[in-house]
């Protein structure tokens, strides 16, 4: 196995960038869909921080990471890079294993008040 000798030979991954001469071209559909996305977003933010109660907060939370699965998602697909998608579907596993323990703690905290 040989190293490359120079640091330019490894692979940069912080600077990607498109080919010369090409444009990120958005259609009417594409412009709509992140429109919903960023409101869906603002919806849970506000749900976030504004819920009646805890569990509003945990599905709001649970539906912000879903969110940010699907905008992960859209950048490999900008990118044409699989990496993201592993990105992605590592990030989905996490998040439900943190919602669920989230949960599992308020319902264990409902149970030790006695009422």
């Amino acid at each position: 196995m040989s190293y490359p000798e120079q640091p330019s030979e490894l692979i940069d991954l912080a600077n990607i960038s498109f080919p010369a001469g090409s444009q990120l071209h958005i259609n009417g559909l594409e412009m709509l869909a992140l429109l919903f996305i960023a409101l869906a977003t603002l919806m849970a933010l506000y749900r976030l921080i504004f819920g009646p109660t805890n569990p509003d907060r945990i599905v709001s939370a649970d539906a912000l990471n879903v969110i940010a699965i699907v905008i992960i998602c859209i950048i490999a697909a900008l990118f044409q890079s699989i990496l993201y998608l592993d990105v992605a579907l590592i990030y989905g596993v996490l998040s439900f294993a943190g919602v669920l323990a989230l949960a599992r703690a308020i319902e264990s905290g409902k149970k030790g008040d006695g009422s």
